[in-house]
């Protein structure tokens, strides 16, 4: 259960980076655009909108949450089970699980999410996450209904 409550905290604190990522680009956006509209120095507006940019893919990729996973399987779970792609914490949580259960052999873990027909051992694992899933959010909205 523990475990549990630190992977939802994580996701908590993964959509906060999501819309703190979004106010930084906007943010840059908006700045380099102005001082380009000053005109202060005498250098292609193109190279300070390129700086602005690498910035936001350097920051992207320090604070990402996911796994590099994470992508194959929402498309994964959108062509073979697509009631299961709205919920994003049920996401985060089975993209943790199955990093987990992959450590080992990181290659079958893509392999399996790359794969056009889907593999029995592979959809009963995810049907496994789920259940586990649901049954702690539901122990988990038990407790805070307790307190």
């Amino acid at each position: 259960m523990d475990e549990f409550q630190r992977i939802m905290a994580e996701f908590e604190l993964h959509c906060k980076t999501e819309k703190n990522i979004l106010r930084l680009s906007l943010g840059l956006l908006v700045g380099i655009s102005l001082f380009v509209s000053l005109d202060v120095v005498r250098i292609d507006p193109f190279l300070f909108y390129l700086l602005g940019m690498l910035t936001m893919i350097v920051v992207v990729i320090k604070t990402r949450r996911v796994s590099s996973n994470y992508d194959r399987l929402c498309k994964f779970l959108k062509i073979n089970r697509p009631e299961l792609s709205g919920n994003k914490k049920l996401l985060f949580y089975m993209d943790y699980q199955l990093n987990k259960a992959y450590k080992k052999n990181p290659k079958e873990l893509k392999k399996s999410l790359s794969c056009k027909n889907h593999n029995e051992k592979f959809m009963r694992k995810i049907a496994e996450i789920e259940f586990l899933y649901e049954s702690l959010s539901e122990d988990l909205s038990m407790e805070t209904l307790e307190f």
